[in-house]
This record gives structure tokens, sequence and C-alpha cells, in this order.
């Protein structure tokens, strides 16, 4: 082997074979020039500015399509607002209109209730339950006294219903929601609540501070009995202005009760109070 080639005649042979049958040497330089005179050619530039607008109508010509023919937009369904009754905090459920009485005793057409003036039921009040009907005859503090009107007579344990909603009872109802009416001075014979300032001087009373009286009752049922109250023997009728009870001032409930206490002990009542304009004293035993 000379210069790595083998210079027997099989090796002169495969030599002659290889150069007849290789591809020829790359050109480096003139595949050069080719690329720089492609690059280098106004033809092809021209080609290129002259398809930019047609791609750009076409590009606007699709979005032109798409706006066009797309459907129109709803808006997303509104939820029901819900009405301001559901927003509202719960509401206090309403006092009950019709006031239940049970019956304590049944003695032919007289029967006794065991509800009275702490409930609101007065002399007058009429109660049914079905067909039977009755008539309040007498009120104690804790009971009453009724008679049948009509139907049969209820039995003991059953209970009647008011069939007017009088301003007593929704008064009582009122403060049974506070623990009972420290307005109702029943024992004394009347309900009295304090003025307020305003009303105070309108009537009259120089410091703004007095009880008006609300309700009287000139007579109470006391076991089985009916006695006169002592606000009945006095003569307090309902918008008289208590001004002072048994010398005392009485610009209060607290107050009016003490002095109260001294009619007790004494046996003598004197109420100095304004009925109208007029100033009166009234006394009772």
């Amino acid at each position: 082997m000379i210069d790595g080639f083998d210079r027997s005649e099989e090796g002169q042979a495969l030599a002659a074979l290889l150069r007849r049958h290789a591809p020829p040497r790359p050109d480096a330089r003139a595949a050069a020039a080719r690329v720089l005179s492609r690059l280098q050619s106004p033809r092809q530039e021209s080609r290129l500015l002259r398809l930019l607008p047609l791609g750009l109508a076409a590009a606007a010509a699709a979005v032109a399509a798409v706006v066009y023919f797309a459907p129109p937009t709803q808006p997303p369904p509104s939820l029901p607002v819900p009405a301001p009754a559901a927003l509202a905090p719960a509401v206090k459920a309403e006092l009950v209109a019709e006031l239940a009485v049970g019956v304590r005793s049944v003695q032919g057409d007289l029967l006794v209730l065991d509800t009275g003036l702490t409930r609101g039921l007065r002399v007058g009040d009429c109660l049914a339950a079905g067909a039977s009907r009755v008539r309040v005859t007498a009120v104690g503090i804790f009971h009453a006294r009724a008679l049948l009107e009509a139907g049969p007579a209820p039995r003991r344990g059953d209970r009647l219903a008011a069939e007017a909603d009088t301003e007593p009872m929704k008064r009582a109802r009122r403060f049974e929601l506070v623990g009972g009416d420290p307005g109702a001075l029943f024992d004394f014979g009347a309900v009295v609540e304090p003025l307020s300032p305003v009303e105070a001087r309108q009537s009259g009373v120089a410091d703004g501070r007095a009880l008006m009286v609300i309700e009287t009752f000139s007579s109470l049922l006391r076991g089985e009995s009916v006695e006169p109250t002592l606000a009945g023997r006095a003569g307090l009728k309902p918008g008289d202005v208590i001004l002072s009870c048994n010398g005392a001032g009485a610009s209060s409930l607290g107050d009016f009760t003490q002095a109260l206490e001294l009619t007790r002990r004494s046996g003598l009542l004197k109420l100095r109070i304004l009925r109208g304009m007029s100033e009166l004293e009234l006394q009772a035993r």
C-alpha cells in the first residue's frame, strides 16, 4: 500500500469502481452564490408585498363574518328576587285575639269561671262554646261569675271563648308579656297609668308628674260575695288625675301604692284629684 491506496490489481479495480459510481463532490462556493442570488432577487420581495394586502383583507373578512353571524348574547337568567317578607327577620307572633276561659263549677244556670280582672274579663262580657252562651255578672281579681243565657249549660272543665276582644283584654295581654299589669290596682278598684310630662302639664300639674285613672270597678267579687271597692265608694271616675293620696304625693305608681297602705291602717282614704279643670277632694272609709 502506497499513499494509503492499494496498488494491487484488485485495489486498483476497486478504486476505479468507486470513482465511477461515487457522487460528484459538492461545490460550496457555487451553493453559496445561488443562495445569495435568491435573497437579493427583487421578484421574491415584490411577490410577498403583493400578498400582504390580500392576507389582511381576508383576516378582516373573517372577523366581520364571526361578528355578524354570531348568535346574540343572552343575559344570564336572573334569579327570583325574594319577597321583602322573606328577607325580614322572623316577625313576632301576634297576640291571641281570643280570650279562653275555663269553667270552674256549674250550679244550674250559674257558672264560676277561672279568669277575672287580671286577664281583662269585665262585667257584661259574653262568652260562648258551641251553642252555649253566658254573660259575666260579677268579676273578681282571679275569678268571675256568669249566667247562662242560651244553649245547654257548659260542664266543669269546658272552655269558653270571649265573643269580643275588648280594650281591657288587649291591655291585659300586653302587660302579660312584661309580667303583669303594674297599673292595675284591682283590689283598690281602679286601673291607673302615669301621665307623660306633657300631658301632666297640660292638665295643670306643675312638676309634670301625675297618675290618670283609666278604669274603675264599683264592686269586686270576693269569694262568693260581691263587695264595693274603695275607689267606687270614693266616687273615682275614669279620666280623673290623682295629685295626692292621704296627703302624700301620688306622682308614680310606687308612691300611690305606699300611700294606700295608710288607708288600710287608718280606714280613711283622702284623694286630691283634677277632674276636668276643677280640683276636688274625695274621701271614703
